[in-house]
This record gives C-alpha cells, structure tokens and sequence, in this order.
C-alpha cells in the first residue's frame, strides 16, 4: 500500500457498513475469508493451515498487497479461522462486530494499477492476520448489509462440507472444481445445462 492516500476514518460498530458499496475487491475478500475457514475439514478433522507457505497460498488471491506470512502468524491465523467459522457456520455476526473493534480499520484511496483510484483498508497493526482480521470482517459486514448480494451457506458441490459465499441467487460453491461438478450434476444426459437454477435458503442475514 504505498504511494499517496487520502484516508477516511469511519465509526466502527454496527451501522458502519451502510454507506459501504461492495465492490468487487470487497466481495473478493470475504471470499477469502471463507477460503480460509475451509483450511480446516471438520468431518475428518484435517487441518490444511499447517504453515507459513500454507497461509500464504490460502491469501494470494487477495486483491491488495499484504505482508509477507510468517511462521509466527500461523497460529494467529488459526484463532481468526475459528471466529469466521462461527460467522459462516452458525451466523454468529457478533464475532465481525467484535473484529472490527479490535483492529478498527481505516479507508484509505490509493491509485490502483491501472491509475484508477481504490478504496484500500488498512488496520492500525502492520502485520498480517490483524490487517487481515480488519479487512475480512468489515467486507464480510459489507457484504451481509447489502440485500442484493447473497448469503454465507455451505456449498452445494458434491460431498462436499466447505463454507462458501452464495453470490445472489447462484447455488453456493467453494470452488471452480465444486461449480463445474455442480453444473455437471444436474445437467441431464442428452440436455443442455438449463439457464438458472432454484435458489435455496442460506443463512439468515444480518440485516
């Protein structure tokens, strides 16, 4: 996050994400968010987040430049995953406001790589889990204010028991394998895939 930024302090708390628009970056992160709850599997009890070089893979989808992951921030990163897995598993939205408190984030505009400005958040700490702590939570809040953008449910791919971000009315998937099997399933043989799909019911929101 280098060159010129023009920052803005917002209120931290429960009406903070309402003047918020979710932005693709924004939606990219609370994809993330759930990335990293499903380092963990629950039904054999695998844990994925092993590393250093583990937790740097799970984030180098991250639309902004982060610090480098350190052993250190390995446990650190852990104690997050289980706070989010209580907001995508049990809609415990309590645990964003709670984030937010402990690492109040800070808005910053900074010119992107094409030139164009972007809404960057930062976080009082330079390292990495509590910026990612501040950023996860505030566009997991983003996301949930918003009607129109979807749900945090389980997804629908086949055997499969990961979180996932339902982007509007789209079945939930966590990943392009899960979509494609998704797709796969419930094309019949002989038919073309149909256009749209029934939308189920995902978690309660926190509006």
């Amino acid at each position: 996050m280098t060159g010129r930024t023009k920052r803005l302090e917002p209120r931290v708390g429960r009406a903070l994400p309402t003047g918020l628009a979710l932005t693709d970056d924004l939606l990219r992160i609370a994809v993330i968010a759930g990335d990293i709850v499903n380092t963990y599997n629950p039904l054999n009890d695998i844990d994925f987040l092993c590393d250093a070089d583990a937790l740097a893979y799970v984030v180098s989808d991250h639309p902004w430049t982060l610090p480098p992951a350190t052993a250190r921030d390995v446990e650190p990163a852990r104690r997050l995953r289980g706070r989010l897995t209580r907001v995508f598993r049990a809609a415990a939205y309590d645990e964003l406001d709670h984030l937010l408190l402990e690492n109040p984030p800070s808005l910053a505009l900074a010119a992107g790589a094409d030139g164009a400005p972007r809404l960057l958040i930062e976080a009082p700490s330079h390292e990495l889990v509590p910026l990612l702590a501040a950023q996860m939570a505030l566009s997991l809040s983003v996301f949930l204010a918003d009607p129109a953008a979807g749900s945090l449910d389980v997804c629908e791919g086949p055997d499969c028991n990961n979180v996932a971000v339902r982007r509007g009315t789209a079945p939930p998937t966590c990943s392009d394998r899960c979509r494609t099997a998704l797709d796969a399933s419930a094309q019949p043989a002989g038919r073309p895939a149909r256009a749209g799909t029934r939308p189920r019911l995902g978690r309660p929101s926190r509006r």
